[in-house]
């Protein structure tokens, strides 16, 4: 079967587009079953959308790297499926991904498509092209006992040629601490995460599930081999093992990879002891979820006190790797007070700050709150409207939003400092 794996663009502004890393492991698997399966990704233009004469077309309404920061609406998803129907009348269209994961009907409704298919894609698809295959009936379901989750150690090396990996870019820190934006490979080695934070949207779950270092280290040989040196690992608590960490590392140091990567975790989860072992194998960039210096004492169930925030900082910096902290506005809770005591821990902190705004994501704890008694959404425009507004009472006053205009004038702003620093060829 020729299957058309399409990567929406999601409905917010992309600040980098990184690896479909989802699609190359789907794609890989479908090709090693015998099937001849593609990439189209139309987050790299409208130029690019070109599906040939594919027998099955699979939309991806969000990517594993945005899936912890969604989209909630799926207007371009919409606009894509669309598209498709004009080009390519008759050809069977299923969603698949968080959205089709969380609501299934709902997305099969909003986006018009044939199927809504739940399920971590590497285990979701493969499993739906078989019955597929099998029986064309199945196309519609009932998709009950298709396999939810994936074992990252069955997971094959995926085929990168698959796409132009020169096309796919982040944040880099060069050795020196500078930041730019230049060719970045995206390495998926640990899903999961066992903390409960109310606002973080955790799609793969709360047990760990990983790869072996030696797979974590054939995947980044192989793009090293396409001329990928930079790497970003999407681990949302990257060090929660350290002594899988270690041996990563070590791995990465007896292969002579000369690569350079960025990760992220929590500030209490690391040490200078570790610190230093991941910059030897070539860690330049650690992102934490610091929030804000007073997120433990919100009733948002993230324990972090200010001392450990600045000891982290402080043990990244000796070790020479950048510190670079994610930043909520919206935590000051309406108060110009708290949005000038951020201003203020911003300015000294000796780390580059990444703000978003606190939005309020169904299927959070954080949703369930600000929605308690709210019917429910019955589509995702809704659901996106509902969370604007959720988004507009929490920032409250026009005072706070006035300081975090200053915010954004600090040096140390992650925009400001990749304005100002030469930015790395992009291919």
């Amino acid at each position: 079967m020729k299957i058309c794996l399409l990567v929406a663009m999601p409905d917010r502004p992309l600040l980098f587009v990184q690896q479909p890393v989802e699609s190359l492991y789907t794609a890989t698997i479908l090709r090693q079953q015998g099937h001849d399966a593609y990439l189209v990704d139309a987050r790299l233009g409208e130029d690019q959308v070109k599906l040939g004469d594919p027998d099955l077309v699979i939309v991806i309404t969000q990517t594993y790297d945005l899936t912890q920061c969604n989209s909630i609406s799926l207007e371009k998803s919409r606009e894509l499926v669309a598209m498709v129907r004009q080009r390519h009348p008759g050809v069977p269209i299923v969603a698949a991904g968080v959205h089709a994961s969380m609501e299934p009907e709902m997305t099969r409704r909003d986006l018009d498509v044939d199927a809504s298919l739940p399920g971590e894609l590497e285990s979701a698809v493969p499993a739906f092209v078989a019955r597929v295959t099998a029986d064309p009936l199945a196309l519609h379901g009932p998709f009950d006992d298709i396999p939810q989750q994936v074992d990252p150690q069955t997971l094959p090396v995926p085929d990168y040629d698959l796409v132009d990996v020169h096309r796919y870019w982040g944040e880099v820190v060069d050795p020196s601490g500078a930041i730019r934006n230049g060719t970045t490979g995206l390495i998926f080695a640990n899903r999961g995460c066992p903390y409960t934070c109310s606002y973080c949207f955790v799609w793969f779950g709360a047990k760990i599930r990983r790869r072996d270092p030696e797979q974590v280290v054939a995947e980044m040989r192989a793009q090293r081999e396409r001329g990928v040196r930079h790497f970003f690992f999407l681990d949302y608590t990257f060090t929660i093992v350290p002594t899988w960490v270690r041996e990563l590392c070590a791995l990465i140091r007896a292969e002579k990879l000369d690569v350079s990567w960025i990760c992220q975790t929590r500030v209490e989860r690391v040490n200078p002891e570790l610190l230093a072992d991941m910059r030897s194998a070539g860690c330049t960039g650690i992102f934490y979820g610091v929030e804000s210096p007073w997120i433990a004492d919100l009733d948002m169930d993230k324990p972090t006190g200010r001392e450990a925030i600045e000891e982290a900082v402080r043990q990244t910096n000796d070790a020479g790797i950048q510190p670079l902290v994610f930043i909520l506005f919206g935590t000051e809770n309406g108060d110009p007070a708290k949005a000038r005591e951020l201003h203020d821990f911003l300015r000294d902190l000796p780390a580059t700050f990444h703000p978003s705004v606190l939005l309020p994501r169904p299927f959070t704890s954080l949703w369930n709150k600000h929605t308690e008694g709210m019917a429910r959404p019955t589509s995702w425009t809704e659901y996106a409207q509902v969370a604007s507004e959720l988004q507009r009472e929490i920032l409250g006053r026009s005072e706070v939003g006035a300081v975090h205009k200053e915010i954004l004038l600090l040096p140390n702003y992650v925009e400001n400092r990749l304005r100002v620093e030469e930015p790395v060829e992009q291919r």
